[in-house]
């Protein structure tokens, strides 16, 4: 109940209204992210290990300087060397402490421009790499490394490559 009292004081301060419209989708607005994070249960249910909150704080702007340093990249390599491209699938193994993990680790390897996470089952990870340099980028591991560390219950995540197809092999 409190959780329902911060959102909708959360929503009063933001939106500024105090009229029966606006407190109305309010009341809907917390309705539905109370209902979704209800939904969001199983990715809590396995022995969660938590996080570290420091670390999440930390995480969150070095992916996004990534996210940029990739976008850079990216750009460079369809503007100036399109050769560069050679779009692959790549397959790995990496160890992470939960189920929320595992989905941050493959949201992150999205959001990364030039990598995609096509499938996660278990600790298998399917990607695809727009040029050789991405697919090693992701199977070298900073990124698994660094969201096994938002957990205090630390496993060695490095990557462990399962298969490769290249673009001919694509073809």
């Amino acid at each position: 109940m409190a959780t329902w009292a911060v959102l909708l004081g959360l929503w009063i301060i933001l939106s500024g209204k105090m009229d029966p419209f606006h407190l109305g989708v309010g009341v809907l607005a917390v309705i539905f992210i109370n209902w979704q994070q209800t939904g969001l249960s199983p990715l809590r249910g396995e022995d969660e290990p938590g996080f570290q909150t420091i670390r999440l704080i930390l995480y969150i702007p070095w992916l996004l300087w990534q996210m940029l340093l990739s976008s850079i990249y990216v750009a460079w390599i369809i503007l100036r060397d399109p050769k560069g491209i050679d779009p692959r699938m790549i397959s790995f193994s990496s160890r992470q402490p939960s189920l929320i993990h595992r989905v941050i680790l493959a949201n992150s390897i999205t959001l990364t421009p030039g990598t995609l996470t096509v499938d996660l089952q278990e600790d298998r990870y399917l990607v695809h790499a727009l040029t050789h340099r991405t697919a090693g980028e992701v199977l070298e591991g900073k990124l698994a490394r660094k969201v096994a560390r938002l957990s205090p219950k630390q496993p060695d995540a490095t990557p462990v490559a399962l298969e490769t197809d290249s673009s001919e092999d694509m073809a």
